[in-house]
């Protein structure tokens, strides 16, 4: 079975109007380019014929709207991504959509996709609210989606904490989001993360952004003995239990 790892997703009902051949890009407050809308994001016939053309049984369904957003963006998502499911059997696999952040609320919310809704994981954004992975903030959301065997599907940040450097030439979305990936990768490792929730199962988009090419001097860098960081609280953290950025394959 070859699964699509992961279509885009928006609901018709989030558009004013049918987009037809439009294209409308969104701009944060920095002014950089967020995201492309374009009714592909709804039309999900399309999406099957695509998947069919390529030989792809079915695609893992997560929606740029509903990461990291509000209560009830979350639960609007959720349900349509249920309602794919059913119109399409077989075909589309729902992601839960919860704030990690968002506290007691958005974790019933994650139950509810678990439990009744049957999703096997929930996406998030690679930082988010200034906050990053590794951050204590977000130890109640790793203990929960280990509680209810939830995957986490980690997606690149569509808004960056800090995007003063990517300020120009569509910067921000062309490796702003990558370097953003291999950041959220390495504080989950070296952040002890996975120490602390060893069944934990994190699915990174993009390659990971692309971490194989870097992956060398990234490596390089967890001898804190030889770079004379042993014992430095901030740079000198490494991961425990024998957990290691593997080679590229």
């Amino acid at each position: 079975m070859i699964v699509d790892f992961q279509h885009h997703f928006t609901p018709r009902e989030l558009f004013k109007e049918d987009l037809g051949d439009k294209l409308i890009i969104a701009f944060d407050e920095t002014g950089a380019p967020s995201y492309t809308s374009h009714k592909m994001l709804y039309d999900l016939d399309e999406h099957i014929r695509m998947m069919d053309m390529a030989g792809i049984d079915a695609a893992f369904l997560t929606s740029a709207s509903a990461m990291c957003a509000d209560l009830d963006r979350s639960k609007l998502i959720n349900d349509k991504a249920k309602q794919a499911e059913r119109d399409y059997p077989g075909r589309f696999i729902g992601a839960a959509h919860a704030h990690p952040l968002g506290g007691a609320p958005a974790f019933k919310e994650l139950a509810r996709c678990t439990l009744e809704l049957g999703f096997p994981g929930v996406v998030i954004t690679s930082e988010a609210d200034g906050l990053f992975l590794d951050a204590p903030e977000f130890e109640p959301f790793w203990a929960e989606a280990v509680k209810l065997g939830l995957f986490v599907f980690v997606h690149p940040a569509l808004k960056l904490n800090f995007s003063q450097q990517f300020d120009s030439y569509d910067t921000a979305r062309s490796v702003g989001r990558e370097f953003s990936l291999i950041m959220a990768t390495i504080r989950l490792i070296n952040g002890g993360v996975f120490d602390r929730h060893p069944s934990l199962i994190v699915h990174m988009a993009h390659l990971g952004g692309g971490i194989a090419s870097m992956l060398g001097r990234i490596r390089s860098y967890q001898d804190k003995d030889f770079w004379g960081l042993r014992g430095n609280a901030k740079h000198g953290r490494t991961c425990g239990k024998g957990l290691r950025l593997l080679p590229a394959q």
